[in-house]
């Protein structure tokens, strides 16, 4: 709570701490989408990057 209220205003603070948390989550745990296994990787953060900046709609055959 003193984190939250020393990086942001009064007001976001409040909002922040106001939250309701989902109660269902017993684990909290840091997740990375982009990998099957879950993991973080310089690789995978660079292939993300390459498929949202590089048009490859070339290289796909239509009905695939």
């Amino acid at each position: 709570m003193t984190l939250v209220k020393q990086i942001f205003s009064e007001d976001i603070a409040t909002s922040i701490l106001n939250m309701p948390l989902f109660n269902q989550v017993s684990n909290d745990r840091l997740v990375w989408k982009a990998e099957k296994n879950g993991l973080y990787s310089i690789q995978s953060v660079y292939m993300l990057c390459v498929e949202d900046m590089v048009d490859t709609t070339h290289l796909k055959r239509p009905g695939f």
